[in-house]
């Protein structure tokens, strides 16, 4: 496994890459689905609509980066970690329709049913990172043992 661009196998594959940026805007979207929670709690409806909208875009581009950086590397990587990747991918879009699903709910007056959707949707998109982190640690190792 290496990067063709310098044909050496010194830098980090793009896909990798991608797939570790991705992660960041994630967590970043993840701190914003949190305060639309706590906004929420605390009954400020118009902080926690914002704050919601926002994580739910940056979580998507964030999964666009990971689509992209998984596709970069599926000829590189075994299956296990292809599986895996893909499989936070779903938990991560699942939480993606949870935190829609409570934007609805929050624009319908439906507070109870936001909050339980969004606590759905944090816990999804945590699980789909927490995935999809371990089979990136697993493709380092791999990466490591070959150089």
């Amino acid at each position: 496994m290496r990067n063709d661009k310098c044909g050496c196998g010194c830098n980090p594959l793009e896909g990798i890459e991608d797939i570790k940026e991705g992660i960041c805007d994630i967590r970043m979207g993840l701190k914003d689905l949190c305060q639309a929670l706590e906004d929420l709690r605390c009954g400020r409806l118009c902080e926690a609509e914002k704050c919601l909208i926002k994580g739910i875009c940056i979580i998507e581009k964030g999964l666009c980066k990971i689509v992209k950086g998984l596709d970069d590397l599926r000829d590189d990587i075994d299956c296990e970690d292809v599986k895996a990747i893909q499989d936070g991918i779903c938990d991560i879009r699942r939480g993606l329709k949870d935190a829609c699903k409570a934007l609805k709910a929050l624009r319908c007056g439906k507070e109870c049913e936001a909050e339980k959707c969004l606590v759905n949707a944090i816990r999804q998109i945590e699980k789909g990172l927490c995935d999809i982190e371990e089979a990136l640690d697993d493709i380092k190792t791999g990466c490591d043992k070959m150089y």
